[in-house]
């Protein structure tokens, strides 16, 4: 299956430091990629790199096209971005906020077509943001901002998603609702990259994990091929529990080594 998305012996530097090197990675349409690895293992570049957020060494192709070929609008219509944190400066309000997800389309608040506004009442409902849509932004905790960034990406109707710690501050039930809305937009055909620090979580939801160390990818495939004792134990520097119940993988950590 072509890759929607593929970086190719893609490296980067920041200051004097190699942070990514010679990583290759390709993620299909119907996909869910996790990417996991420790603090400082490059997972973060990887995924700033492959959104064209960086400058390194290789090559990103979306489909067939070199990233750096399109225009920032026409990468913006093919990739939705979410990043860490969740950040918003001005007192927006939240379906206004949503609505900036239309701008690679050619729209914003204030001139949405019928087709926009279908797109943010969809991503408003999806992501349980309606109910505060008229808020300003910056009056939500952590968590309701981290789903009206994530309603921001879907309002935009990405065909590749990237997302970076997407269920960070989220309490247990809103992490199942947004990982759930991950896997239904890799179901519905999208090419979904998520970095993930649960590793049950990541277990549950990937078809593929890269495990990441040192700037470099160490392991690569389905869940029960990388989540290993030995994998665990070199790249985590961990010992953990690793076992099936209910027909799902569930991983413990148990102690440092």
């Amino acid at each position: 299956m072509t890759a929607l998305l593929r970086a190719e012996a893609v490296g980067a530097t920041l200051g004097r430091r190699k942070i990514l090197s010679d990583v290759d990675l390709g993620v299909s349409a119907g996909e869910l990629v996790v990417i996991i690895g420790a603090n400082g293992a490059g997972k973060t570049t990887l995924v700033r790199r492959m959104a064209g957020l960086l400058d390194g060494e290789g090559t990103v192709f979306l489909g067939d096209q070199k990233a750096e070929a399109l225009s920032p609008r026409l990468r913006a219509r093919k990739i939705g971005y979410l990043p860490q944190g969740h950040v918003f400066h001005w007192p927006l309000s939240v379906a206004d906020v949503v609505a900036l997800g239309r701008i690679p389309h050619g729209a914003g608040a204030a001139d949405l077509g019928m087709g926009d506004r279908a797109a943010v009442l969809a991503a408003l409902d999806s992501t349980g943001t309606m109910a505060f849509a008229d808020r300003s932004v910056t009056t939500l905790s952590g968590g309701e901002r981290a789903r009206v960034a994530l309603a921001r990406v879907l309002a935009g109707e990405p065909k590749i998603i990237l997302a970076d710690e997407p269920v960070a501050a989220l309490d247990a039930r809103y992490q199942f609702v947004v990982l759930d809305l991950l896997r239904a937009r890799a179901d519905a055909g999208c090419a979904v990259v998520a970095v993930l620090h649960d590793l049950s979580l990541a277990a549950r939801y990937a078809d593929r994990l890269v495990l990441m160390k040192d700037g470099r990818i160490v392991a690569e495939g389905p869940p029960e091929a990388v989540l290993t004792h030995e994998n665990l134990a070199a790249t985590f520097g961990i010992r953990a529990t690793i076992e099936t119940i209910e027909g799902r993988l569930i991983v413990t950590p148990q102690a440092a080594l």
